[in-house]
């Protein structure tokens, strides 16, 4: 969302094509080669030194693919090395003298091609591209709770992931965020022709019944976009919403009028098929877009030529769905063979089977988040982040992803919002005033008292003089003293806000409890205990008056 993310040097896509050559700087066809390079795989990385290029290649991402491209010399000794990461796809090696022995590389069935000359391997890499280029990311949802850690995380994660994306397609879109799309992706693609071309197209000509043929297109759009949401890139999904909300659209114009049975391959590791294992008779969510194939041999025709290591395995998705559900997410055909589902898709899974063939084969269902095992969580998880989706406002995605503890996406999105609106909105104050709790949470006191005292310049213009957002706001800047230690300016900024609470209620509110509580235990810190023994006592009177004697923190007080 930020202007910045535009500069940093970050692969937007899930490929990137690295090239090896202790010489690369003085080949004649450097220049050249890379443009044509580039034109294949956008995020190229060239490397003379060996330790460097293993370096990266291990810094990639478990879920991005890298195509390594190495001269024939170099070849047997970094292959040694990176030939058994998951990240490393294929290797192609040119420069290679026919009349040496290259018995070695049947070790390594990673090497797809040898070639004499550059120029060869640009028409040997694109055929290949298609399916390494595929995001599949999915998220468990675990109905047999058993109050283990990792499990409420997995099924957070599957929660968060429906609840931003739902958000996201009710925000109210506007013409800036397009432009910064458009600007984003002019400066990823700065040296790659072609997208440059189809980017200058797509800024002309797009309108929103066209969303799902840009999207099938091979292009920026797409490839950018699937990594985001595999990777639930909030910055990127925040500027693709007005493509997200074209394509749902489309899809529920074209959606599929009858049941179907429908077939996906894929290939995952060990480790993904387990957390599958443990979740039948859960649920799945697939962020990503994905397509299913009307015919089972057609899908498993892509297993074809398929080389597996120990660590992966040949899954078949076998999936019914059933356009009747109400609230399941669209899905559309996109050819003769072939239906898309959107992002996001709900299933239900039923059962995992391994036939004769090794071959595993997942039989799920399509649903929603309604469904009787799931509402309930939804129902508790958005009570607990405060998102109720009939009330989305300028605040809303930045609270939600405050409250899942985004802390770097709910401060980037509140910085955002805040370049975005004008001077005299009324929603600064309360944007202020969450960049303060941001900034807090991130223990960086000095910059959460900036925004603090920036939202109560404001509100102490606007608001009544004892009206308890004043309060808060003084409650808020007496913490962040606290927490530096500072004790007067706690002491103070808590005083502020208990004659506010008291010119608003009177002197009978569970607020001045809290508030009375905390400057006793400023008070305790300076140790003149009789003082904050006053303190506390006046609190308890008003604590034992509004608080259940079953309340766990009436305890504390004592």
């Amino acid at each position: 969302m930020e202007k910045s993310l535009i500069i940093k040097d970050l692969n937007y896509e899930r490929l990137s094509l690295v090239w090896f050559d202790y010489q690369i700087s003085h080949l004649p066809e450097y220049v050249n080669l890379q443009e044509k390079l580039r034109n294949i795989i956008n995020y190229l990385k060239i490397f003379e030194n060996l330790d460097q290029c293993e370096q990266y290649i291990q810094s990639i991402s478990d879920n991005d693919r890298v195509i390594i491209i190495i001269n024939y010399e170099s070849a047997q000794e970094i292959i040694s090395h990176i030939h058994s990461l998951r990240q490393v796809d294929s290797i192609y090696i040119y420069n290679v003298d026919e009349k040496i022995n290259k018995k070695w590389i049947e070790n390594y069935f990673k090497i797809k091609c040898m070639v004499v000359e550059l120029d060869e391997l640009i028409i040997k890499i694109q055929p290949n591209l298609n399916k390494i280029d595929e995001s599949f990311a999915i998220f468990s949802f675990k109905t047999n709770i058993n109050h283990d850690q990792s499990i409420t995380e997995l099924n957070n994660q599957f929660l968060y992931s429906q609840i931003i994306m739902d958000c996201l397609l009710r925000i109210e879109n506007n013409l800036s965020d397009r432009t910064q799309l458009i600007s984003l992706c002019q400066n990823i693609y700065k040296d790659n022709k072609i997208q440059l071309n189809h980017i200058k197209e797509f800024e002309k000509t797009y309108t929103s019944n066209q969303a799902l043929s840009w999207y099938m297109k091979d292009i920026f759009l797409s490839k950018i976009l699937n990594k985001a949401l595999s990777i639930q890139n909030i910055d990127i999904l925040f500027l693709y919403r007005f493509f997200l909300y074209d394509i749902r659209e489309q899809l529920i114009q074209n959606q599929y009028p009858s049941s179907i049975h429908l077939y996906r391959t894929l290939i995952i590791s060990n480790d993904e098929l387990q957390i599958l294992k443990d979740t039948i008779n859960g649920f799945i969510t697939i962020n990503t877009f994905f397509t299913a194939k009307f015919n089972r041999q057609s899908a498993l025709d892509e297993f074809d030529q398929l080389v597996l290591t120990d660590n992966l395995q040949r899954i078949l998705f076998e999936i019914d769905a059933h356009p009747q559900v109400d609230n399941s997410q669209p899905f559309s055909t996109i050819n003769s063979s072939e239906i898309l589902f959107m992002s996001g898709s709900i299933f239900h899974l039923d059962n995992i089977i391994l036939n004769d063939d090794q071959l595993w084969i997942i039989h799920m269902t399509l649903t929603n988040s309604n469904h009787e095992n799931l509402i309930t969580h939804f129902d508790s998880m958005n009570k607990k982040i405060q998102y109720n989706k009939n009330q989305i406002n300028k605040l809303t995605f930045g609270n939600i992803l405050w409250r899942m503890n985004k802390l770097d996406e709910a401060e980037k999105y509140y910085l955002y919002m805040i370049d975005l609106l004008p001077t005299d909105d009324l929603n600064l104050p309360d944007l202020y005033y969450n960049l303060g709790h941001i900034y807090s949470d991130k223990k960086n006191y000095d910059l959460s008292l900036k925004w603090y005292n920036k939202s109560l310049a404001i509100w102490i213009k606007i608001l009544k003089s004892n009206d308890p957002d004043l309060a808060n706001n003084y409650n808020a800047i007496a913490t962040n003293y606290l927490n530096k230690g500072d004790y007067k300016q706690a002491l103070e900024s808590f005083d502020k806000a208990l004659n506010i609470l008291r010119s608003a209620y009177g002197d009978d509110h569970l607020s001045i409890a809290m508030c009375l509580n905390n400057m006793g235990t400023v008070i305790t810190i300076e140790k003149n205990y009789s003082k904050a023994l006053d303190y506390y006592l006046k609190a308890l009177t008003l604590f034992q008056k509004y608080l259940p004697n079953n309340n766990p923190n009436l305890a504390s007080y004592h």
